[in-house]
C-alpha cells in the first residue's frame, strides 16, 4: 500500500524539461535520490529509478540520469548497497567516465575514500588501468 502511494506520487512529480536541473521539482527529486543513495535506502531508490526509467530520457535533467546517479553513488554512498543496486538496474554504467575529469567509478570511489565501493567495483572487473584527465 505504501509502495503504491509512493509510486503514484513519483509518477505525478513535476519536472520542468525547459530548465537544466528540472526546475524546483527536479532539484527536490535529486535531493531525495541522493539521500536514498547515501544512506542505502534501496526501496526509495528503486521507486525513484523505476519512475525515471518510465520517463523519456530527453525529459530527464542531466543529474538524474543513470551515469550521474552511479557516479554519485560511487563517491558518496555510505554502504556498497546503493552502488550495487544502481549497477544492477543499469549494468552499462559500470564503464561510465566523467567527461570533465575523466574519472571512472573506480576513480570516484577511491578519490572520495569509499573503500567498500572500490572493493565492489574491482570485484565487478572495473578497469583499474584507466587514467583520469587530472592525473
Amino acid at each position: 500500500l505504501v509502495d503504491a502511494a509512493i509510486t503514484e506520487l513519483l509518477r505525478k512529480w513535476p519536472l520542468d524539461s525547459t530548465h537544466v536541473h528540472g526546475g524546483p521539482g527536479g532539484l527536490q527529486l535529486a535531493q531525495l535520490a541522493h539521500a536514498a543513495t547515501r544512506h542505502g535506502g534501496k526501496m526509495a531508490l528503486r521507486a525513484i529509478c523505476v519512475e525515471l526509467k518510465r520517463r523519456p530520457v530527453a525529459s530527464l535533467p542531466w543529474h538524474l540520469r543513470s551515469k550521474e546517479l552511479v557516479m554519485y553513488a560511487a563517491g558518496h554512498a555510505e554502504t556498497p548497497a546503493s552502488l550495487e543496486f544502481l549497477l544492477g538496474m543499469a549494468s552499462h554504467a559500470v564503464h561510465v567516465v566523467c567527461r570533465h575529469r575523466g574519472f571512472t567509478l573506480l576513480h570516484e570511489a577511491a578519490f572520495c575514500r569509499r573503500p567498500w565501493n572500490v572493493r565492489l567495483l574491482l570485484a565487478m572487473r572495473c578497469d583499474a588501468t584507466l587514467c583520469s584527465l587530472i592525473g
